[in-house]
């Protein structure tokens, strides 16, 4: 008996030391689940926006006249330089006239020998010693000297050149003493009653511009100073090149130091119209273009859009949105299409 209790004993420590040697079960260990790709997102709905823009412009003058000479001969006298101010009707050119004036002595001589030769044959004719066709001629010879008379008279004329408005001469191309042939420019001259500002507006903005719009102009050359002025005329092409139109715009009081060609900066209010805005943020883009991000069903949704007008912490969206669409604007770190996200209002709550 004692030596089978031993056998027990000895069996119990084998299995003892044998459970001590397995090793132990090791715990079961559970990771957490992602956590969901949060974003923010907007609602879009069209906003009735009147923009104000800033466009550069250049001062202009209305009324300019380029001085041509009508007849080809020697320049005698030219007055006035870059600057000058000169007076409507005012001489300006005169070219040599002496061969025109000869011929003016020897048409009026050819027309009052016409005119004896006509009254000499009506008298004849009276007597029948003369024929009607004889007095026909006469009377012919007579139209033609007087038409060239008058023809040597107006090329006798156009010899003076004059002021055609009140002006400034801003150019001076020849000299006295100069042999210029017919249609040479000489002067040129501005009327600086008449200066305007033209600005070039994009294509997609000029629909907004309005006749009568105000407008406020800063000229680079008159630092300091900002000038009222009224939108007077809307030029109805485009350039093919820079697909910007041309406004003019009227200034309320010309300012001393207005020159032609002077810079500015036109800023004024375009009409209002209804615009899908988004937040600057929520524009994507890549080598197909702009686009950005949709909210739906969880996902995220690449949409391709076509922008518009720039506005300060926003951008039109002309095509591809529409109201109610839901539109991510923050959370992009890791965003693809297709992606599941978890959406929250954005912050601000609005573009």
């Amino acid at each position: 008996m004692r030596s089978l209790a031993w056998l027990l004993l000895a069996a119990l420590s084998l299995g003892a030391c044998e459970r001590a040697r397995e090793p132990a079960p090791t715990a079961r260990t559970h990771r957490p689940a992602p956590s969901p790709h949060r974003v923010e997102v907007i609602e879009v709905a069209p906003m009735t926006v009147a923009l104000q823009r800033e466009f550069n412009a250049t001062i202009r003058a209305r009324r300019v006249a380029h001085l041509y000479t009508e007849e080809a001969g020697r320049i005698v006298t030219l007055n006035g330089y870059p600057g000058d101010t000169v007076r409507a009707g005012s001489l300006l050119a005169r070219l040599d006239d002496a061969l025109l004036q000869a011929e003016l002595k020897k048409a009026r001589a050819t027309t009052r020998l016409a005119r004896l030769d006509v009254t000499r044959l009506r008298k004849l004719v009276q007597r029948d010693v003369a024929s009607e066709d004889e007095l026909a001629r006469a009377e012919t010879a007579l139209d033609i000297a007087i038409a060239d008379q008058q023809l040597l008279s107006m090329r006798l004329e156009r010899t003076h050149l004059k002021a055609p408005f009140d002006s400034i001469i801003s150019e001076r191309l020849h000299e006295p003493g100069d042999v210029v042939s017919a249609n040479s420019h000489l002067l040129t001259l501005f009327d600086p009653a008449s200066q305007y500002a033209e600005a070039g507006i994009p294509g997609l903005l000029l629909p907004f511009v309005r006749e009568g719009a105000r407008a406020n102009l800063r000229i680079d050359a008159l630092p300091g100073k900002v000038f009222a002025g009224r939108v007077t005329r809307i030029h109805p092409t485009l350039d093919p090149i820079t697909r910007l139109g041309a406004i003019e715009i009227g200034l309320d009081t010309l300012p001393a130091g207005l020159k032609p060609g002077q810079f500015a900066r036109a800023r004024l209010s375009l009409a209002a119209a209804a615009r899908i805005l988004v937040p600057f943020t929520a524009l994507q883009r890549d080598r197909d273009g702009p686009f950005v991000y949709l909210y739906r069903d969880g996902k995220a949704v690449r949409r391709a859009v076509r922008t518009g007008a720039h506005l300060e912490h926003a951008i039109e969206i002309r095509d591809g949105l529409a109201a109610g669409d839901r539109v991510i604007v923050r959370g992009f770190l890791g965003l693809r299409a297709g992606k599941a996200v978890e959406a929250t209002p954005a912050r601000d709550g609005a573009a």
